[in-house]
């Protein structure tokens, strides 16, 4: 059981997610391909490559400042909506703690709810829209789901609940972005969106298990 998150937790869980997003840049151009531009894996490692520099830049001694520099970094990525709408998921998870080393569950909840409503106001996305929202919803719902305070089953939790998501997402009919455009077309491919956004926190389970 784990109480508290510190740096160095924190650290491993986004380099996994990071490098599990790069692992996967083939893939999830792939996906996207089919009913999208076919550069959101281009993207997205481009921005978790930047934010792999901005952890390395610190602070270690205060995560609140570590992670809106983060979001900062995040929110300058060149290409559609990746950068805005992961620049407002970090911001908004350091908008939803103090200034500190540590973490606790209560805390990591309250972040996570905040980075939620930081996202959802950026994307104007909604549950079954067949975007991102669709695999990032359900995971922040799992981490609100009593855990007896352990983090591990938490992100555990978060995580089965981003893939599931996604996994939905191939059954829906995409509703924003350029893959509405493909209206019942779209019916029956995974949005690589929420299929990035299910490696991240497949990523922060295994980062918070090393």
């Amino acid at each position: 059981m784990l109480k508290t998150l510190e740096f160095e937790n924190l650290k491993n869980m986004l380099l996994c997610a990071a490098d599990d997003v790069i692992d996967n840049k083939s893939y999830l151009s792939e996906l996207d391909a089919v009913i999208g531009d076919g550069d959101h894996g281009t993207t997205i490692s481009r921005a978790m490559e930047i934010l792999k520099e901005s952890l390395g830049q610190g602070p270690e001694d205060d995560l609140k400042q570590l992670l809106k520099n983060i979001g900062w970094a995040l929110l300058g990525v060149n290409g559609g909506a990746t950068g805005p709408l992961l620049g407002s998921l970090f911001k908004g998870l350091s908008d939803g703690m103090d200034s500190g080393a540590e973490i606790d569950a209560a805390v990591l909840a309250k972040m996570f709810v905040s980075a939620r409503d930081s996202v959802l106001k950026v994307s104007g996305a909604s549950l079954g829209d067949k975007t991102m929202i669709d695999a990032f919803v359900p995971a922040v719902e799992a981490v609100l789901e009593d855990a007896g305070g352990d983090i591990v089953l938490m992100l555990e939790r978060a995580g089965a609940a981003a893939v599931a998501g996604a996994d939905a997402t191939i059954e829906m009919t995409a509703k924003k972005g350029r893959a509405k455009n493909m209206a019942d077309k779209s019916v029956g491919h995974k949005d690589a969106g929420a299929a990035s956004m299910s490696l991240i926190f497949k990523g922060f389970e295994k980062g918070i298990k090393m």
